[in-house]
């Protein structure tokens, strides 16, 4: 039920507010936006912001040996599991894999940036 309808995020939720009025149709139904692009600018977003200062390639190419147990493949991903470690050091095993939904195309990174429809709706 969760999964997008016809490429539409959250269709469930969206339909229940169909024919209320409370919501305008081209708020209801708008493709889905980045996070990172609605508190920073679309040609330099948050998103851009972590990848380009938040963590720094050597670090990024050494995860392996840090962080053996689900190993994050993203400068992103690297910078929570550091967050994570300093809070939860020594349980690693708390974190069985690295997840993503099915319907992402194979994204490997957490932000809706990424992925191809909303590329797409970016360039309309």
């Amino acid at each position: 039920m969760r999964v997008p309808k016809n490429g539409i995020e959250k269709h469930l939720l969206r339909e229940t507010f169909e024919g209320s009025n409370l919501i305008p149709k081209e708020i209801l139904w708008r493709p889905k936006e980045a996070f990172s692009d609605g508190i920073t600018s679309v040609k330099y977003s948050w998103f851009r912001i972590l990848q380009d200062y938040i963590v720094d390639d050597a670090a990024l190419a050494s995860a392996a040996q840090k962080f053996p147990i689900s190993t994050p493949k993203t400068k992103e991903g690297y910078y929570c599991r550091q967050i994570f470690e300093n809070n939860y050091l020594g349980h690693a095993d708390w974190l069985p894999h690295y997840w993503i939904p099915r319907w992402t195309s194979g994204a490997m990174d957490p932000s809706a940036s990424t992925l191809t429809h909303y590329k797409a709706a970016a360039k309309a």
